[in-house]
């Protein structure tokens, strides 16, 4: 873990928020680092982080301290600043590449030290299910690249930050797969161009491939982007996915697992389109495949599935534990363990019960659709507790995420959230205008997966 850093994009994401107070004041990064720093504000902590980079810099780093005091500190304009220093624009970005490069190093060594990087663990509980020993029959150099390909594949899993130059030592193979895994972070946290360019590099490069390998990549592509269209509630192409999986998994290397895995995709998608007996027979089917078994992710992809269909059958409280046991059962990685999160709280406000969450996540993943969809339920929390102002703080915090992110659901269910809001404060023709804007909107998208947890209106409200 040592040396590992925060990505450019994550640091010019924060630099930027300084020009948007109000954006800054509810930055996850920000805030852990006027936490750890006792800052009076987000804004005086990223100040004290350039401070703390550049305090001790020699004399060639004194402009790139330039670069950041004058564009991001002072808001200057680059042309501006670029022409004061008499630079180039390319050698100005270059000096401000460099200057991201120490800041993100600056801030691993910040937050490390105050404890906020809790992935450790889930890295831990990756590596476990995965230990990355070599395939019988690799040489020593593909056994050393598989091991850190899998370490790497954990790093992103466990939501530690992460940048591109690491799959500069993998072989084409490794790469193409470590790009996928970072696009899929990169769509998660909102970059979806970064993403989309990842993907595009991906297929340039997978000509290069053959075999079981070139089988691979298109499998990993395809379901990538079969998660992808599911979080956006777009079943044509999760059909088109499912379709492109189906055509390469008899050539992958594991071609029993990747047929289970189709049909476990299958499945999801036929429990979006409401047949609710046919998704579970077909997931069941899958977990029939011998080459399943032991596999933590397909196993607990198959436990939440279940979840949600027992939730869409009306039996809460069953959802509620099988969505427990997919938690424990894959305690990391961008996709099973925060919706398991998510079915869990949902399920528990519906039985009105308390709910705590994990202990605090990465800062990477505080800016994900799926924790806006756990701040929206804590939302709702808040609101049947009378709790006003921690209502309002919950959904401004998930709807400035799903902003930054193509969510279509997620936005049906914070308008549905607003809505009980309003009702929860008595104005009831703004309630019944957004609840009428969330029920139209959803219904574009008719998720069957969805529909029980679109349901503010059935909530109780607060005693007044």
């Amino acid at each position: 873990m040592q040396g590992y850093t925060w990505s450019h994009h994550e640091v010019r994401r924060l630099l930027m928020n300084l020009s948007r107070p109000r954006a800054l004041d509810r930055d996850p990064v920000a805030l852990s680092l006027q936490r750890a720093l006792g800052s009076s504000s987000t804004r005086s902590a990223v100040a004290d982080v350039v401070e703390r980079t550049f305090s001790k810099s020699e004399t060639a780093a004194r402009l790139e301290r330039t670069v950041v005091e004058q564009c991001d500190l002072q808001g200057r304009g680059t042309r501006e600043v670029a022409h004061e220093l008499h630079l180039s624009l390319r050698q100005f970005f270059r000096y401000r590449a460099r200057a991201m490069a120490a800041i993100a190093a600056t801030l691993s060594c910040l937050l490390a030290d105050a404890g906020a990087r809790p992935a450790d663990r889930l890295l831990d509980a990756y590596l476990q299910a995965y230990p990355p020993a070599g395939e019988h029959g690799e040489s020593a150099v593909q056994s050393d690249e598989r091991a850190a390909y899998i370490t790497t594949r954990a790093q992103l899993g466990a939501w530690l930050p992460f940048h591109e130059a690491e799959v500069d030592r993998f072989g084409v193979f490794h790469a193409a797969c470590t790009r996928i895994h970072m696009a899929r972070r990169y769509d998660l946290e909102g970059e979806t161009a970064d993403a989309d360019r990842l993907f595009e590099d991906v297929e340039r490069d997978r000509g290069s491939l053959s075999g079981e390998q070139a089988a691979h990549v298109a499998f990993l592509l395809a379901d990538t982007r079969y998660l992808i269209a599911g979080d956006r509630g777009e079943h044509r192409a999760m059909e088109e996915q499912l379709a492109a999986m189906a055509a390469t998994a008899k050539r992958t290397p594991s071609p029993e697992l990747s047929a289970a895995i189709v049909m476990l995709r299958h499945a999801g998608l036929l429990a979006a389109r409401g047949a609710l007996a046919d998704a579970r027979h077909l997931m069941h089917e899958a977990l029939r495949v011998q080459q399943t078994h032991g596999e933590l992710s397909f196993v607990a992809g198959c436990v939440l599935l279940e979840a949600v269909i027992f939730l869409c059958g009306g039996h809460v409280e069953r959802a509620n534990a099988l969505a427990r046991t997919a938690r424990a059962v894959q305690p990391h990685g961008p996709e099973l363990f925060p919706s398991a999160c998510a079915l869990e709280s949902m399920t528990a406000l519906a039985l009105g019960r308390a709910w705590e969450p994990p202990p605090a996540p990465p800062a990477p993943f505080l800016r994900t659709h799926h924790y806006a969809l756990l701040r929206a339920v804590d939302a709702r929390r808040f609101v049947r507790a009378g709790s006003f102002d921690e209502a309002y703080a919950a959904v401004q915090t998930a709807e400035a995420i799903a902003t930054a992110s193509a969510g279509p659901l997620l936005t049906c269910y914070l308008l549905e959230t607003r809505a009980y809001l309003a009702q929860a404060a008595g104005d009831r023709s703004q309630a019944e205008s957004l609840y009428a804007r969330a029920e139209s909107a959803f219904s574009e998208h008719n998720d069957a997966r969805w529909a029980p947890i679109m349901a503010a209106r059935s909530l109780p409200l607060p005693a007044r």
